[in-house]
């Protein structure tokens, strides 16, 4: 698929469309979690080609029809997003609703693909100048699309984001969405809130002391014999 990662004005004529990409609260469920993982970086490849060895966590969200494949190390965030085929798909974190989110949009045309970065905002969506997605894939095969990308756990520095930044060991409110089309309150409009926990990383471990560098033990002094 044709892909272009520098064109902002394919989302200008949506973005009007999209200002209705509002969230439902949260269901009662359990608080999903993103694994820690020092070696996420030799595990994932970003090429929108998804494999179950390549994240440790992964869960099928229902409402979204979206399957979430996530991880951490120290970091960054390697995420991979799956869904029916479909002409926009979104992830946010920080905000249970739009405003305050820091939101990554994928846009599917038939003739290219985009990925942005956006402040949600109570009048629509704020493009983040500073971009900080430091790798995106997308590709639609079989009626099915796939998002991969990789992003920091410290955030932009954005006026009026709720979060700046994600900490280990910490709980945050995240939200998922997606439509068939790029039409504002469509039946094929689907969105979901819900929280996730950031793995603490596990305590570092001390080295095992080399033997010849243990200090000598003392003899003690035998009494002289009789």
């Amino acid at each position: 698929m044709f892909k272009m990662k520098q064109m902002p004005f394919i989302f200008l004529s949506a973005l009007g469309l999209l200002s209705s990409f509002l969230f439902l609260p949260a269901r009662a469920e359990d608080t999903l979690l993103m694994p820690y993982d020092f070696e996420m970086e030799e595990l994932v490849d970003i090429d929108a080609t998804i494999e179950p060895e390549e994240y440790q966590e992964s869960f099928f969200n229902e409402p979204t029809l979206i399957t979430v494949y996530w991880g951490c190390d120290d970091s960054l965030m390697y995420v991979g997003l799956k869904a029916p085929s479909c002409a926009w798909l979104s992830i946010g974190f920080g905000s249970k609703n739009k405003e305050g989110a820091n939101l990554l949009i994928a846009t599917i045309t038939e003739d290219s693909v985009e990925v942005e970065n956006y402040l949600g905002t109570k009048e629509g969506y704020k493009i983040i100048k500073e971009d900080r997605i430091i790798d995106w894939d997308i590709d639609e095969e079989e009626d099915t699309v796939s998002f991969e990308f990789i992003y920091p756990l410290n955030f932009p520095a954005e006026s009026g984001m709720v979060v700046t930044k994600l900490e280990h060991g910490k709980t945050y409110d995240f939200m998922l969405g997606m439509s068939k089309v790029v039409a504002p309150k469509g039946k094929q409009e689907r969105r979901f809130a819900g929280t996730f926990m950031i793995e603490e990383k596990p305590a570092p471990q001390k080295a095992p002391v080399p033997e010849e560098s243990l200090p000598a033990k003392k003899q003690e002094a035998k009494p002289p014999k009789k």
